[in-house]
């Protein structure tokens, strides 16, 4: 009895001493939170002027403690701009298109995860003003070769010096950038696809209807029995041909030797991309597929049901695909499945364009010429405005690095890129299927009556290649690749 006691009385003095001993907290007392320091380094800078209507928003900023920040940004033509974004995770923001001649105002509230917050300032800037004056004509002539002349569905590329070419009914045509004749290959059947620069060779190739891939000055080859409407695509030093069987062909730059990599065995009239390894085609019967340009493996093919696709791709700089036919699509390119598709209100017969702060512009038309509209719908599907009444658009828009948006039908347009507006416009002879092309302010472009025309543009040059893709196969030598 007296030994349970003992047991009892030690328990006892132990449980006591256990819970009148505080035990040190594994954790270091609380320390108060330090909000934000206060945003900074402003792009556009504060009251800044001539800005791009195109221009992304960037600032700089940080936490004494380290924490994870987020932000939100307002942005209007108020001097005190309403709330745009809340949350936003990143240091920079795209207000989207906006609008000529117009002072902009926007501030940034810093927050972090233990709910400090810190206001920023209001900034401001100023968008440049609309562009003065009118599209001219500053030349224009009814282009004939080889005793041929008729419809010109090649689109002008240009090479490293200036020099212009172009496939018409009887052969390819060189031109000075003022658009005298310099030089010519004549050929026994008509050019209707368009030629390609090799930039660093400063070499020009192009393609006959009837399966012949010419270099410009020094030669051709037959690589096919098949009728070529498509441009050729050179990468990683190879020159890849897609002809109207679905055939891919590749040839080496000398034209010496060439192989069939694969036959899709289905129509193809429009352009190919690369993006990496993979070229990509799109055919009339509405099917696109992914071909590795080592081995000639198709790493995917996808069917898009009712549609027909005439005109090729456009690449954003996040590798997504972009392809138009009764729709526009937006695609993976590393599986061909949909992100998203836009209803148009009619046929697309060419690529669509990608400006810099990533609008999406393709027009559409009808085989009777009368109806034509211009849609602008942003990178998530959704739609900017479409311009209607321009009658019908066969041939890819062209994006100016003042952001003005060229298009033409019968008529081509420069229209304003934040509402759709026309800012000018200028009567052709006839319709355009051949894709325009802007440098050293003029627009080059030919029609299905045979003139070629050079045009005073509103803008001086395309938009950066770099961070858009902003005309037919992405620049002036047609580079197409991403």
């Amino acid at each position: 009895m007296w030994r349970l006691f003992v047991v009892f009385c030690l328990t006892s003095i132990l449980l006591l001493v256990s819970c009148g001993s505080p035990v040190a907290p594994n954790n270091p007392p609380n320390v108060p939170n330090n909000p934000p320091n206060v945003p900074s380094n402003p792009n556009p800078t504060n009251n800044k002027t001539d800005v791009s209507i195109t221009t992304t928003l960037s600032w700089t900023c940080s936490d004494p403690d380290g924490d994870s920040l987020t932000y939100d940004v307002y942005f209007g033509t108020s001097p005190t701009p309403p709330l745009v974004k809340s949350n936003h995770t990143s240091t920079t923001y795209n207000p989207g298109t906006l609008n000529y001649g117009t002072k902009y105002y926007w501030k940034i509230v810093a927050k972090d995860s233990k709910g400090g917050i810190t206001e920023g300032p209001v900034w401001n800037f100023t968008t440049m003003s609309l562009p003065s004056g009118s599209l001219s004509v500053q030349r224009n002539f009814q282009v004939s070769l080889n005793s041929a002349s008729g419809p010109i569905y090649s689109s002008p590329t240009m090479d490293r010096n200036g020099n212009l070419y172009l496939g018409t009914q009887g052969g390819l045509v060189q031109m000075g950038y003022n658009g005298n004749s310099i030089g010519s290959t004549p050929t026994a059947y008509p050019v209707w696809s368009s030629p390609v620069v090799d930039r660093t060779a400063n070499k020009v190739y192009f393609a006959d209807i009837s399966g012949n891939l010419f270099a410009f000055g020094s030669g051709n080859r037959r690589i096919t029995n098949n009728t070529i409407y498509s441009a050729p695509v050179i990468k990683d030093n190879n020159i890849y041909v897609v002809d109207l069987a679905g055939d891919v062909l590749r040839v080496t730059p000398d034209l010496n030797s060439y192989q069939k990599l694969v036959s899709l065995q289905r129509q193809v009239r429009s352009s190919p991309a690369v993006l990496g390894n993979k070229l990509f085609v799109a055919s009339v019967d509405g099917r696109v597929c992914a071909v590795d340009l080592a081995t000639g493996t198709k790493l995917w093919d996808k069917p898009f049901n009712d549609e027909k696709f005439y005109g090729g791709f456009a690449i954003d700089v996040n590798g997504n695909l972009y392809i138009a036919g009764k729709r526009l699509w937006c695609l993976k390119s590393s599986d061909g499945s949909v992100n998203w598709s836009y209803e148009l209100d009619g046929q697309a017969y060419a690529n669509p364009v990608i400006s810099s702060n990533g609008v999406i512009y393709i027009g559409i038309g009808d085989t009777s010429g009368t109806f034509g509209t211009l849609h602008a719908v942003d990178l998530n599907g959704s739609r900017r405005w479409k311009k209607t009444g321009l009658r019908s658009i066969y041939s890819s828009a062209v994006i100016g690095n003042n952001g003005i948006v060229y298009v033409c039908s019968d008529w081509i347009f420069a229209i304003n890129p934040y509402d759709g507006s026309i800012i000018s416009s200028l009567e052709l002879e006839n319709f355009v299927e051949s894709n325009p092309i802007l440098h050293f302010g003029k627009i080059y472009v030919a029609d299905e009556a045979g003139y070629f025309y050079v045009i005073r543009a509103l803008s001086e040059t395309i938009e950066d290649p770099g961070t858009s893709w902003p005309m037919f196969q992405r620049d002036w030598y047609h580079t197409a690749t991403r």
